[in-house]
């Protein structure tokens, strides 16, 4: 049960300016799946999509096109995921700790 993420380099390493040490690596693709979340590998109404949360991302693999996207919006671990009927809408949440407020 182990997964890896790839991200982008950045495209100069040999001069990093102010600017550029100030940017976020940008997620190109995922190999893996963890496995841990109950019901987290969903296959989306269109027989299309497979969704399935990975660390604080959910990713969307199109099985037809073999590409994949992420929705990125957590800053902790997904831990449970769904979508609904009509495959318009999909929800996930995340971890959160004892005595801290979860937002909704």
């Amino acid at each position: 049960k182990t997964s890896l993420a790839l991200l982008a380099p950045p495209r100069s390493t040999h001069h990093l300016d102010s600017a550029m040490q100030d940017q976020e690596l940008e997620l190109q693709a995922v190999i893996g799946f963890k496995g841990t979340v109950p019901a987290g590998l969903i296959l989306h109404p269109d027989q299309e999509h497979l969704l399935f949360p990975l660390g604080c991302t959910i990713v969307l693999r199109n099985l037809l096109k073999k590409t994949q996207s992420f929705l990125q919006g957590h800053d902790n671990q997904v831990n449970c995921i769904t979508v609904s009927p009509s495959g318009r809408l999909i929800a996930s949440g995340q971890k959160t700790f004892m005595g801290f407020p979860a937002d909704i």
